[in-house]
C-alpha cells in the first residue's frame, strides 16, 4: 500500500470516524443524493449514473448479499457505498462522498474499514477494480501491488425475468437493448436522449 494511503487510513482511524453497514438502509435516499453529486463532480458516464429505484431494486434482489454502508457527520451523510459479498467475495460496488467532506476526510478509510469487515466474515478477495476514471483507477492502485486479472460475464439464470426487465427497459426506452456485451443491466435514456 502507498505511503499517502497508509497516512490517510491512520488520519481516518484517529478522527474516530465510524464507517459501517445501515442494516435498514435509512440512509438510501441521502446516499442516492450524494452519489449523483459525485458522478457530477467526476464527470461520469451515463453507464454510472443510478437512480434511486435502480438501488431500491438492488437491495430488494440481493437481500443479505448486499449492504449500504454509511458515514454520518453531525447528522449529515458524509460518505456511503454499496458494498455485495458473495461466495467469499467482497466488492465495493458504488461509493459516494458528499462534496462538503471531500477534501476533510480521507477516503481510504472507507476501503480499509471494508477491508477489515471482510477479513472479519472469512472473504478471500475485496474487489475494488472498476474505476470510471483515470484518478480513482490511480488512487485504487495505490492500495496494492497485486494485479489480479479482472474478467467479468453476463449470465442470465432467469430467462423469463430477464426478458421481462429488458422488456421494461426497452418500454422506457424507447429502443431495443442490444444484447452486445455492453453495460448491463439496461439503464433508462438519459435526459435529451434520443429514444430510438
Amino acid at each position: 500500500m502507498s505511503k499517502s494511503h497508509r497516512r490517510g487510513i491512520r488520519k481516518f482511524q484517529a478522527a474516530g470516524y465510524e464507517y459501517a453497514p445501515d442494516p435498514d438502509w435509512e440512509w438510501l435516499a441521502d446516499f442516492h443524493t450524494i452519489y449523483a453529486q459525485t458522478m457530477e463532480r467526476v464527470g461520469a458516464s451515463d453507464d454510472f449514473r443510478f437512480t434511486l429505484d435502480y438501488f431500491e431494486r438492488l437491495r430488494d434482489t440481493l437481500r443479505e448479499h448486499v449492504s449500504l454502508w454509511m458515514l454520518e457527520v453531525d447528522g449529515v451523510l458524509a460518505m456511503g457505498s454499496i458494498v455485495t459479498e458473495c461466495g467469499g467475495t467482497v466488492q465495493g460496488l458504488c461509493g459516494a462522498m458528499n462534496h462538503e467532506f471531500h477534501k476533510e476526510i480521507p477516503h481510504i478509510g472507507t476501503y480499509d474499514a471494508e477491508v477489515q469487515w471482510a477479513l472479519s466474515r472469512r472473504a478471500q478477495n475485496y474487489f475494488f477494480d472498476g474505476a470510471a476514471y483515470e484518478s480513482l483507477r490511480r488512487f485504487k492502485a495505490g492500495m496494492t501491488e497485486h494485479r489480479p486479472v479482472a474478467v467479468s460475464a453476463r449470465i442470465v439464470i432467469d430467462p423469463v425475468e430477464f426478458g421481462r426487465q429488458c422488456a421494461s427497459w426497452e418500454r422506457a426506452a424507447g429502443r431495443s437493448v442490444s444484447h452486445a456485451d455492453e453495460f448491463f443491466p439496461p439503464l433508462p435514456p438519459a435526459r435529451g436522449e434520443p429514444r430510438g
